[in-house]
């Protein structure tokens, strides 16, 4: 079983696949491996591989589990989550909500994911739905304590969204919380990507520019 999982990420990672090749190896795997949620994972990769991106069908085909399933929640978890990761990458609306929508079923399979709430902000914050955002929001609050750093990161990019020019006590506010952030986590990109937008929206250009360096430098190294 490992082996042919192995077989199916390789053939992932090479990025040549043809659809027709991809689904031969999908059949002949299912066959041999039969479902595991490693299984499905090894599938996404596959399938995003493919030179034709999946469609939202083909992931939420991948994600579907019957009521009386035998994968327990965790793995329900590394499966939905790894399933909203790779609808985020693709760039339409139809993905954006597929995304939210895979992180919102992590999220419940795994009460103490934060990072998947504050995934969730990010999308929903895009596809302008307040009352997801808020919901995340608050069950970050409950767990993390409304002084957490990804309590106080979300609540800088819910912020920022709804801005007015002019309004310098938000900005004020906002900046102390994401410099607060940075102090407690300095090696996270995302407090120097806040710093940037509040910079830019002060005007202060050469700050923004570092802030944002910082950022992409973060990212890189993480990866």
């Amino acid at each position: 079983k490992a082996v042919h999982i192995k077989r199916i990420r390789l053939f992932g990672v090479s990025g040549s696949i043809t659809a027709d090749e991809a689904n031969n190896l999908l059949e002949e795997g299912e066959k041999q491996v039969g479902d595991s949620v490693d299984f499905r994972l090894a599938k996404i990769g596959l399938l995003m591989a493919r030179k034709r991106k999946p469609t939202v069908d083909e992931l939420k085909a991948i994600g579907a589990v019957k009521p009386d399933t035998n994968f327990q929640k965790p793995e329900l978890h590394r499966l939905w989550f790894g399933l909203g990761e790779a609808a985020m990458r693709q760039s339409d609306e139809g993905m954006t909500q597929a995304a939210l929508d895979f992180f919102r079923q992590a999220a419940e399979a795994q009460p103490l994911d934060l990072v998947a709430r504050a995934l969730i902000i990010d999308l929903a914050i895009r596809l302008n739905q307040e009352t997801v955002w808020e919901k995340a929001l608050r069950e970050i609050a409950e767990a993390e304590g409304s002084d957490g750093p990804i309590y106080n990161l979300a609540r800088v990019a819910i912020r920022l969204k709804s801005y007015k020019p002019g309004d310098t006590d938000t900005l004020r506010d906002l900046r102390a919380r994401a410099e607060n952030v940075k102090k407690k986590r300095p090696g996270w990109s995302r407090a120097y990507l806040a710093l940037a937008q509040i910079d830019e929206l002060e005007g202060l250009n050469d700050s923004a520019l570092q802030n944002l360096q910082e950022a992409i430098r973060l990212d890189r190294k993480s990866t």
